[in-house]
Order: C-alpha cells, then sequence, then structure tokens
C-alpha cells in the first residue's frame, strides 16, 4: 500500500479527481495548502507592488494498492497539468493502516464504508 500527495492547482480539482475515480481510486481528501513559488511574482495591490511567496494550491492524499500507483501517477500528471505549474507528486510507503470505528486493518482500513442513499421527496 502506498500513499500518494499531489499539490495541484485549484481549478483543476475536478479533472484530477474524475480521472483518479476513472482510474479506480475510491478515497481521497484535500487540503488547502500555500506553496512556495519560485518565480516570486510580483502583484500590485492598492497601488504599490509586492512579490507574492506563496500561492494557493490544493494538496490530494489518497491510500492506494502498489498495483495502481502507475495509473494514479499519470492520472494526476494527465489531469493536473497547466501552462505554468505541473503538480508535485509525492510516493510514500506504508506500512499498514487503521481504521478506528468500524476496527479494520491492513488494505480494508483504506476503503469507506458505502452507504445506501436512498432519496426521498419531499410534499
Amino acid at each position: 500500500m502506498k500513499k500518494i500527495e499531489a499539490l495541484i492547482a485549484s481549478t483543476h480539482l475536478d479533472a484530477v479527481r474524475d480521472a483518479l475515480l476513472a482510474v479506480g481510486v475510491d478515497t481521497m481528501s484535500y487540503t488547502e495548502v500555500r506553496d512556495l513559488d519560485p518565480l516570486r511574482r510580483a502583484a500590485w495591490y492598492r497601488g504599490a507592488e509586492y512579490v507574492v511567496w506563496f500561492v494557493p494550491r490544493l494538496k490530494l492524499d489518497m491510500l492506494v494498492a502498489d498495483s495502481l500507483v502507475p495509473a494514479c501517477l499519470e492520472a494526476i500528471r494527465a489531469a493536473g497539468a497547466t501552462d505554468q505549474h505541473h503538480p508535485d507528486i509525492i510516493v510514500l510507503p506504508v506500512h499498514d493502516a487503521v481504521r478506528a470505528e468500524p476496527v479494520q486493518q491492513g488494505p480494508s482500513a483504506r476503503a469507506r464504508h458505502r452507504r445506501s442513499a436512498t432519496l426521498r421527496s419531499v410534499s
């Protein structure tokens, strides 16, 4: 099992999510983060110029089986690339995973329980 962390532009979240769902990733989470901009672009605010040190990005986290890692990396690369930026991807080994409620351990702990959704019409 591997943990994949990817830093992507916030405008590409839907495209990356759809690409990951298509390759078989069923759970993921994201966090809004700020990434150090290597170009340090200048911006204007209220008539004064200042340097933008950090740019807003999204950090995607997911646990995937070893067999899905190459497909996930390609999906993130293809869907998350822009003209100015390419996603930063980190792959980390995971020794074990434990879900507290219900108690599960190992690869089955990464899958979320699906609840059957029923739609009720409101009269």
